[in-house]
């Protein structure tokens, strides 16, 4: 039994590596495919990808010298080689206003792009309107896909320096307690209806999706996430009104009078008010901006196994 299992955390580990190699090509080949524009090279985080590729670099080390785990090694090598990769595209290597120029000077100029950049968003930012409950917004968006990134704390920490608060105690790895994308939605709506500077509000957006892709690595989940809170934002920074327009609704429809029980203890009070007109059996679970982030939220009523689907908001 234990040599089984041996052979099939094995076989699960090298289908694991060339399930990123697969990932990483794709990748790379939709950068590749774009190397020449100078939009998608100022995309790039520089700073980012080398933090990730010094950390993939250590852990190939880790696991090839150390502990002998060939396979990880592998697979940690070749997301340092993709990080290599995405740098020099990153540094306009390909931009043919760059022929004549050294690595050198390309890699400092990029540095100094990115590091105006950040100061820039910095400054805007400075003694904000509510700045313990954004810093905990921070925290949340960083630990939404259950794991802290090097490049996600060293953020957190900048903006907590300067806005004068204590960083909080984290530590780079799988995060202790799952944040959920309604904990996370909920803690952007309590903030916006504090009543922050618009201006302030808007460059929120900016600030959640740096610490989304400062990973390198956005999954489907964390782009709805990112979707439907840019779409709060974004209707109180356009109007006096919190999710003033809603484009999408959740709806629940129980079959059985259990499902029905079932349904009215989770909305709670709302279970009345929610429930769609010319149907006493069909409920409204939830309005939200993104189709994506609906989806998503879909998936919670069904795992429970009640019919749920989206709709766009009549």
């Amino acid at each position: 039994m234990k040599d089984l299992l041996i052979h099939l955390v094995t076989f699960l580990s090298t289908m694991g590596v060339g399930i990123s190699a697969v990932s990483g090509y794709l990748t790379i080949n939709k950068l590749w495919k774009r190397r020449h524009d100078i939009s998608v090279v100022n995309s790039i985080s520089v700073v980012s990808v080398v933090l990730s590729a010094f950390v993939y670099g250590c852990l190939a080390i880790k696991f090839a010298v150390f502990e002998g785990s060939f396979i990880f090694a592998f697979d940690a090598g070749l997301n340092s080689m993709l990080m290599a990769a995405i740098f020099f595209i990153g540094i306009g290597m390909w931009l043919s206003e760059n022929r004549n120029v050294s690595i050198y000077r390309m890699s400092i100029r990029a540095l100094n792009l990115e590091k105006r950049e950040s100061l820039n968003l910095l400054k805007l930012m400075i003694n904000p309107h509510g700045s313990e409950r954004l810093l905990a917004i921070l925290v949340k968006t960083a630990s939404i896909d259950n794991e802290l990134a090097p490049q996600e704390i060293q953020i957190i920490s900048e903006f907590a320096k300067h806005w004068n608060i204590n960083p909080p105690n984290l530590v780079a790895g799988t995060v202790n307690e799952r944040v959920t994308f309604a904990e996370l939605r909920e803690s952007v709506i309590g903030y916006i209806e504090t009543g922050p500077p618009k201006e302030q509000a808007s460059n929120l957006i900016d600030i959640l999706e740096i610490l989304i892709k400062a990973d390198s690595k956005t999954s489907p989940e964390e782009e709805a996430i990112l979707e439907e809170l840019s779409g709060i934002i974004t209707d109180y920074t356009t109007d006096e009104k919190v999710t003033a327009t809603p484009s999408f609704e959740v709806v629940v429809v129980p079959q059985t009078e259990h499902q029905i029980e079932a349904v009215t203890e989770l909305l709670g009070a709302e279970a009345t008010a929610a429930t769609r007109s010319g149907s006493d059996s069909t409920y409204i679970a939830g309005k939200f901006h993104s189709e994506k982030y609906a989806l998503e939220m879909t998936e919670n009523y069904k795992e429970l196994g009640l019919y749920a689907a989206v709709l766009p908001t009549q």
